[in-house]
This record gives C-alpha cells, sequence and structure tokens, in this order.
C-alpha cells in the first residue's frame, strides 16, 4: 500500500498537488522579493525625508511616525497586537 493510497488520493492528483505547491511557492517567492525591493524603496525615501526641512510640518512628521510604528511590527506596551 502506497503512501498516495493511504492519503486517500490517486498517485496522479498526488503529483498534481505538489507541483501546484511548488509553483505557488515560485509565486510567493517573487512576491516577497517584489515586497522586500518595494520597502528598501520606501526606506531609502524615509531616510532622506527625516533629514529635511519637511520633518517640521507635524503632518509628515506624524505620518513616518506612524509608518515607523508599522514596520517596527507588535511591540509589547501595545500589547502584541497589530493595528
Amino acid at each position: 500500500m502506497g503512501i498516495a493510497h493511504l492519503a486517500g488520493v490517486d498517485a496522479v492528483k498526488l503529483v498534481r498537488m505538489i507541483v501546484q505547491a511548488a509553483q505557488k511557492v515560485h509565486h510567493n517567492k517573487k512576491t516577497c522579493q517584489q515586497l522586500a525591493h518595494r520597502v528598501q524603496i520606501i526606506g531609502d525615501i524615509l531616510k532622506k525625508l527625516q533629514n529635511s526641512e519637511m520633518m517640521q510640518q507635524p503632518e509628515i512628521r506624524n505620518g513616518l511616525n506612524e509608518l515607523e510604528e508599522i514596520f517596527a511590527g507588535p511591540s509589547p506596551n501595545r500589547g502584541g497586537q497589530i493595528h
């Protein structure tokens, strides 16, 4: 009795499921790489803004502070919750 039979699927269906899972992993990896690249661009822009006169404007400063909190992730003083 093979593994596929024990799992209740035939071998062809099992191979198809594995191929689909591998394709999804490849797609997710590509998506993650694109996201990392975009975050790096945003980080570079934020570094430049921190040293500019624009930081004197409360709207800009508050928005950047909120972004910093988002990128920092959950913190113990916020109960570990993502906002």
